[in-house]
């Protein structure tokens, strides 16, 4: 299952004419888990996690946010729900063959760096340099 153990690695990935990729074999990916694809403002990333981990760090934030006693506390932890909430650009599903629709990302090239960041992955689009 994606995400089950640690992700390492690190790949440049082709994205094809419909949007999708391949996601590597170290995230043990299998037909139907459920990911969430979200873009990370902070970092001006891509990101997917499974929607097991996303579960998990909502409900962390929420249990913060409930057990606060400092207002500023409780209305941090609520804001960067919303932040996160807000950052989902789509629920995908990993197909038969090991793909994922990315859609459309904002890229030069047709090519995506993916990197294992430990619960999720991180994705950079690539961009083309015009030499002169």
């Amino acid at each position: 299952m994606f995400g089950e153990k640690p992700l390492y690695g690190k790949d440049i990935l082709k994205i094809d004419d419909k949007g999708r990729i391949f996601l590597p074999k170290y995230t043990r990916k299998e037909k139907d888990n459920e990911l969430i694809l979200r873009y990370d403002e902070e970092i001006s990333k891509y990101e997917i996690y499974s929607i097991d981990r996303y579960n998990q760090i909502m409900s962390i934030l929420e249990k913060y946010a409930i057990k606060s006693t400092i207002k500023n506390e409780r209305l941090y932890y609520k804001r960067r729900i919303c932040e996160i909430s807000k950052s989902i650009l789509k629920k995908i599903k990993v197909d038969s063959q090991g793909r994922i629709n990315i859609g459309e990302i904002d890229t030069d090239s047709n090519k995506i760096l993916c990197l294992g960041a430990h619960d999720h992955l991180i994705l950079e689009p690539i961009k083309v340099e015009i030499t002169k």
